[in-house]
Parts: structure tokens; sequence; C-alpha cells
């Protein structure tokens, strides 16, 4: 009998953890591609809770630093006229949770100063919903979530802040990748919670579940994302980067993830984050994953019977993004009236 040699037992191996995921994605597309539509269109608003969020620019809050850094000009930011017209805009969108940037945090774990003067015009302005600035980096670059000496310092740093600010409403946590069951990240939310000032809200950027495609390698297990959910006050689930290149496809998809973060958050207050951004990527098809076909998944996902209790409502991604026509489909397909 032929001896079997390791190189190609390995060759096998490796094989069949690249084909499985593909084929059984493969029959996933075709299933939702055969179907009439695998979304659902509901135009009455009945999803719309009236508390939705939205991530935003550094410019609102940051410091001049930032400005400098990238040749931004600060007068459109700190326009008084410009701030009035964009809370009118928003509150006429039912957008209630705002996710001002406040990225990336240092090597030190600091996160970025912000213009104290501008960030209290800033909440003059949104005076009735919940300002939680967005606070992170990208891993392993500027967030070193090992270091228990680095989570020390990203702590305190957000503490400072809300202590300095005491109207913000909490911080919204986004650092990526991170990897299913990374156990440092657990450890900073663990860490934040326990030390920010009471009341105040503990927020993160959850990561979709998996899609089975090979490329794509940023999602979470239920199991993480129940662990991730035990210790937050809100998640905003990113519903997008999926590598899908078929808007029918996506649609079936969303509707699936809807139903299953809902499910693993629990009673944790849950906005589903849908796409408002154009740039192509091997992650991200602007024709598939649009507005358009994000809203048609998420009301498939949520059907016509009982909501869930986690579910708050969607959030954008994002404002710098958002043109009239956008909210136009926003305000056709999902806000009620």
């Amino acid at each position: 009998m032929k001896k079997i040699k390791l190189k190609q037992v390995l060759l096998f191996i490796l094989a069949a953890f690249l084909v499985i995921p593909a084929g059984y994605f493969a029959l996933t597309h075709l299933w939702y591609y055969f179907q009439k539509s695998p979304g659902l269109d509901i135009r009455d608003g009945s999803h719309d809770r009236g508390r939705n969020g939205i991530w935003m620019q550094h410019g609102w809050i940051g410091d001049v630093s930032w400005f400098k850094k990238y040749h931004k000009d600060p007068v459109p930011f700190h326009d008084p006229n410009r701030l009035k017209e964009l809370a009118t805009l928003l509150k006429k969108e039912h957008i209630t949770d705002l996710y001002p940037h406040l990225c990336p945090c240092g090597f030190t774990g600091a996160i970025p100063p912000v213009d104290d003067a501008q960030t209290e015009r800033f909440l003059d302005a949104f005076e009735n919903v919940r300002v939680m600035p967005w606070v992170g980096g990208i891993f392993p670059t500027d967030t070193l979530l090992w270091d228990k000496k680095w989570r020390d310092t990203f702590t305190k740093s957000c503490v400072n802040l809300l202590v300095s600010h005491p109207r913000l409403a909490g911080i919204h946590v986004d650092i990526e990748p991170v990897a299913s069951g990374d156990q440092g990240f657990l450890a900073l939310l663990r860490q934040l919670k326990n030390e920010m000032p009471a009341g105040k809200l503990l927020s993160v950027s959850g990561y979709h579940p998996s899609t089975l495609v090979p490329l794509v390698t940023e999602y979470w297990s239920e199991d993480y994302s129940r662990s991730v959910a035990a210790i937050v006050d809100q998640a905003a689930v990113m519903l997008y980067d999926s590598a899908i290149s078929d808007p029918a496809t996506y649609r079936g998809v969303m509707k699936d993830w809807t139903k299953q973060v809902l499910d693993w958050y629990g009673t944790k207050e849950v906005l589903i984050g849908v796409p408002a951004f154009e740039e192509s990527s091997v992650s991200h098809y602007p024709g598939a994953e649009s507005l358009q076909n994000a809203f048609l998944g998420v009301h498939a996902g949520l059907g016509r019977g009982e909501i869930p209790k986690a579910y708050r409502g969607v959030s954008i991604y994002c404002e710098w993004t958002m043109t009239s026509d956008k909210w136009k489909a926003f305000e056709s397909m999902y806000r009620s009236k």
C-alpha cells in the first residue's frame, strides 16, 4: 500500500478548510438569490422606535491638534448655525444616540483630547439626546489590549472625559479588529464598566456573526457576543463588511443576522448598524451593502409580530457620508412619520 506523505495530508486538510466554507457560502448565496425577495419592504415606520444612532466626525468635539494634523478647517464644525441645522435634522430623523469620533488612542492608551468649549457647545445643541464619544483605535497598532498598563491608562482617560463633561451620556468603544474570544477586550470592558461614573452608559461597536466567507475573519461567535453583552449597556452591531456582492444575498444575511444579534444580546440595548458609505473593498460592495438593502433585511428579520426587547433601532455609519438621497431612503424605507 502506497504511503501517504505528511505534505499530502496537510494539503488535504487545508483544502477542506477552504472548500467546505466556500461551498456552504455558495449554497447560501444561491438560496437567497432564487428567493423572490429575501427582504421585506415595510413602509409604515413600525420598526422605528424613534431612538436611532449615528457615528459622527471627529471635528465636532476634537481639539485644535486634530485640525492641524489633518489640515481641516474648524469653522464649519464650530459654526453655531451649522450645529443648529444638524441638531434639527437629526431630531427630525429620530436620531437620539450620537457617537462623535474620538479615535485613535495613543500607544499609552490616552484618548485624544477634546476642545472643551466646543464639546459644551455641542452638548448645548443636542440637549435632549445621548452623546457618547467614540473611542478606541486599531488593534494592535495603537490598542494594546493585552497590556494592563495600557488598559489602565485608557480607562482613566475615558473616566476623566466623563468627569470633565458630566452631560456626556457615556462612551462608545470601537476597537478593530477584535478577534472572537479576545480576553483582553473583555477585561477592558469590565474595567471601564467598574470605573466609569455612576449612571454612565458603556456602549460598544459589536461585530456581525460569521458569513462563512474565508476572507472575512472579523466576526464574533454567539458565545463571545453573549460575553460582551454581559458587560455593556448597549451594542451598535456593525452588520456590514460581509464581502457579499449580491444584493439579494445581503438582504437575506441581514435578515438572519438581525434575528441572531437580538437573541444574543438578550435584554441589552441593540442598535442594528447599517451602511451608508461608498468605499469599495474586499469586504464591502456598496451595490449590495446599501441602506436600502440593509433596511429590507432588517424588516425581514424583525417581521410583523412582536419586536424583541433588545431592539432599540438602527445606527447609521456614518454621518459624513449621508446625502439628501440617503436621508430620503431612510425616511421612506424606515423612519416613522
